[in-house]
């Protein structure tokens, strides 16, 4: 009859390494920020205001009128631009061009 081995472990490395230096965590750049603030929209935001849409990864910096207010947790507004594309985006993202007079009844 054999002997059975004795089963021989590796030494813990957690009890003979020194500490992980603290490092200050870095924000990859496809990491999303989000802005508290998108939850509170634009007042001043209305149909029929013409506005300027910022520009995006696939679509550039353009002017269009806003035809639909869309509400829910951050508002957001359809807004047709001069291209005739129909985008939707947030109203904090959305700057007035002119100052029209408010059409009573189109808030």
């Amino acid at each position: 009859m054999t002997r059975k081995r004795k089963v021989v472990y590796p030494p813990s490395r957690s009890s003979k390494a020194p500490p992980a230096p603290s490092r200050i965590p870095i924000n990859p750049p496809s990491l999303a920020i989000i802005n508290t603030s998108a939850a509170a929209g634009r007042s001043d935001i209305f149909v029929g205001l013409r506005v300027s849409v910022p520009a995006s990864a696939s679509n550039p910096a353009e002017a269009g009128v806003v035809e639909r207010l869309v509400p829910g947790v951050i508002p957001a507004a359809m807004v047709r631009t001069e291209s005739g594309k129909t985008r939707r985006l947030r109203t904090i993202d959305l700057v007035p061009l002119a100052s029209p007079a408010r059409v009573p009844g189109k808030e």
